[in-house]
């Protein structure tokens, strides 16, 4: 069985199966689509490629497994299959499934898929990224070939910067024959080194700067904007596009990563093919050691359930020790160990966003995670500092970042460059005739996907389902990370969705649920019950009642303070990117109760700066418009600041500022309530 996205392999119908690319492959310099010769694969890109010949049918996975394979076997029968929904779906309707509960309970947890093997069904097994699979016809017989790539190449090997040239000029030949078939590239950045090397590509490819565009989460973080200013290139905040069809998103979502990875990114299908580079790595942010990894597991659980965080704990190390006993070669306290524990788990499973994005049309391509870098045994701040030392030194120390680059690193990875002379290829500017429109940022958070599964969650429905599996206690801990932590991001909401999904389609396995598809998610929601409205209008209405304060002790740049006996223990403290300067760092706290007291510890001598304003919420035109709050008292060490009741907004704060020595201590106490029909109204 096989259609255009993805395929089902019978034991019993292997003389069906026709040779297909499932997904796209990163060659020399090009990246292919369709059928493609088996010599030519190369492993780079998002793909599971079937080839068929008399006798043998052939699985190939590229280097990180981004699809996933997964198979279903009973006694001599099996199905294989590039989608775990499609696989259960199709398995259902003549088999009995059971629920994998230990893998449940970490997804709905930890929010991490850390199995190397396991799935959430127990019939059903993941194989491993570096696994060629073949299948003998005749006897249906399955052998499995390991070919994970060796580390042949550290950092002192002679031909460890010939390899890196051929992988910077390759890259910079794929980006320029992009551009040469008039297509676009997005990148997007953040502040790390990786981020740096993407932008050290892009710059060195010589394109036509309205044939690329480049975002960041947050365009106002010093960083970003000092490494805008050494590039030249404009970098915008992210976009996020209004969806035409969200129950088809989802629907292709779950097809790609059902229960195995908890954002959803939702996209409209593009006539012509999008590419966009981004700077994922193959390091991820391992532990110093297996036993902190294991910990930081079992931390996150036990916020939620301090019985599940046992659970967790014994999966985890099962699934490490499973590991291990596939790659032999490496010792589980090791750091090579560690790195590959991530690409085996949380990395294969982040890279399902590249599948889901091709399914509309969309290529992502990862440079770092090329196959010849794979051959590297590198420190990651070694080999990434060789890399920006040898192609573009002037990012490698941006002056506000925290990321310093030791000297000693500088002089050690200069040598090595050194030792091989530089020889860089010309590189003709190159234009395109599709150029981006200029777009205005939009930070509006709320969207109609945002919306639909606020409704499924906090339906009455979506909770007793939940209720019949798991805990009251579990259901309001996912409650209160959403509201306090997250701040009604829905990423908080999607694995409990995603866990009731598998679970119903458990039950019809075993004849205990009717059979639905996508239809099973607007159930939740068909029928209103008076019990729930509250609930779901608590949550519309609290950016009425939720005040900002922004704080900051001005002076030089190792100012800052420091929040303690804060008498709301639900209020939310961020410390962005864009009130962090020269002069210091700034907090924003934000809260909901309609009073608050806490106290600020000044470190350094400086001026105390304290704003009172609103939230910053904007229309879908990016167009900030006023949510009033009337405050009503504000205290500084006991001092009454207010005359009288002060109706304020985002852009019309109340202003307050005083000189401060350090380690001064201030008592901050403050009231307000919403905008109503007794406050005073001023233009």
């Amino acid at each position: 069985m096989q259609d255009d996205e993805f395929f089902i392999i019978e034991s019993d119908r292997l003389d069906e199966i026709k040779n297909r690319l499932y997904g796209y492959i990163i060659t020399e310099n090009t990246i292919h689509t369709g059928e493609i010769p088996e010599n030519r694969l190369t492993g780079n890109g998002a793909y599971v490629n079937i080839v068929c010949d008399d006798n043998t049918i052939t699985i190939t996975q590229d280097n990180m497994g981004s699809y996933g394979l997964y198979i279903y076997r009973e006694n001599d029968r099996y199905a294989i299959s590039n989608s775990f929904a499609r696989l259960i779906n199709h398995v259902k309707e003549k088999h009995t499934l059971t629920l994998n509960t230990e893998y449940l309970a970490n997804f709905l947890t930890t929010k991490q898929h850390c199995s190397f093997d396991e799935m959430a069904v127990n019939e059903i097994t993941l194989i491993p990224k570096d696994t060629l699979i073949r299948i003998n016809k005749n006897n249906r017989e399955i052998a499995y070939h390991i070919e994970y790539t060796k580390k042949t190449l550290d950092i002192h090997s002679p031909e460890l910067v010939q390899c890196i040239d051929q992988w910077y000029d390759r890259w910079i030949n794929i980006i320029r024959n992009i551009i040469k078939e008039d297509s676009t590239i997005t990148v997007n950045i953040d502040e790390t080194l990786s981020s740096r090397i993407i932008l050290s590509l892009i710059r060195n490819s010589n394109i036509n700067s309205e044939n690329i565009k480049i975002t960041a989460d947050n365009n106002e973080s010093l960083i970003i904007r000092e490494l805008s200013e050494i590039t030249g290139y404009k970098i915008q905040n992210i976009h996020k596009e209004s969806i035409k069809n969200i129950p088809l998103s989802i629907e292709k979502s779950y097809n790609t990563k059902l229960g195995t990875n908890n954002r959803i990114n939702l996209h409209n299908p593009s006539q012509k093919t999008q590419y966009h580079i981004n700077s994922t790595n193959p390091y991820g942010k391992s532990c110093e050691t297996v036993e902190e990894e294991i910990e930081a597991y079992t931390d996150e659980a036990q916020y939620y359930s301090k019985h599940l965080a046992g659970t967790i704990q014994k999966f985890v190390m099962r699934n490490m020790h499973k590991l291990q006993k596939h790659l032999k070669e490496y010792n589980i306290y090791s750091q090579e160990f560690r790195q590959s524990l991530y690409e085996h788990t949380i990395l294969r499973n982040t890279l399902k966003d590249n599948v889901e994005g091709y399914l509309s049309n969309i290529i992502t391509l990862n440079p770092l995670l090329d196959t010849d870098l794979e051959k590297i045994s590198a420190d990651k701040q070694e080999l990434y500092t060789l890399i920006l030392q040898r192609y573009s030194p002037e990012l490698l120390n941006i002056t506000c970042s925290d990321i310093k680059i030791n000297n000693e690193i500088i002089r050690k990875v200069g040598n090595i460059s050194d030792s091989v002379p530089l020889k860089r290829q010309e590189c003709p500017i190159i234009r395109s005739s599709q150029i981006f429109a200029q777009e205005k940022d939009d930070t509006n958070e709320d969207n109609e996907y945002d919306n639909l599964i606020r409704k499924i969650f906090f339906s009455n429905t979506f909770k007793h389902t939940f209720l019949k599996h798991y805990s009251n206690h579990l259901y309001n801990q996912i409650i209160k990370k959403y509201t306090e932590f997250n701040r009604y991001d829905t990423i908080e909401l999607n694995p409990s969705i995603a866990v009731m999904k598998i679970i119903e389609d458990v039950e019809y396995s075993q004849k205990n649920s009717i059979k639905t598809e996508f239809g099973w998610l607007e159930k939740f929601i068909t029928h209103k019950t008076p019990e729930e409205v509250p609930v779901q209008r608590n949550y519309l209405l609290n950016k009425y009642n939720t005040v900002r304060i922004d704080m900051k002790n001005e002076g030089s740049q190792s100012n800052q303070i420091k929040i303690y006996d804060n008498s709301d223990e639900s209020s939310k403290l961020s410390v962005p990117n864009w009130f962090t300067n020269e002069k210091g760092v700034g907090v924003c706290l934000s809260s909901d109760k309609s009073e608050i007291s806490f106290k600020i510890k000044c470190i350094s001598e400086g001026k105390l700066k304290i704003d009172l304003r609103t939230l910053d919420i904007r229309d879908r035109n990016n167009k900030r418009f006023p949510i009033y709050i009337d405050y009503l008292s504000f205290k500084v060490d006991g001092q009454e600041i207010l005359k009288e009741n002060r109706l304020i907004w985002h852009d019309k704060p109340i202003h307050y500022s005083k000189k401060v020595y350090n380690k001064e201590i201030i008592s901050i106490s403050i009231k307000w309530r919403p905008f109503s029909k007794i406050s005073k109204y001023e233009l």
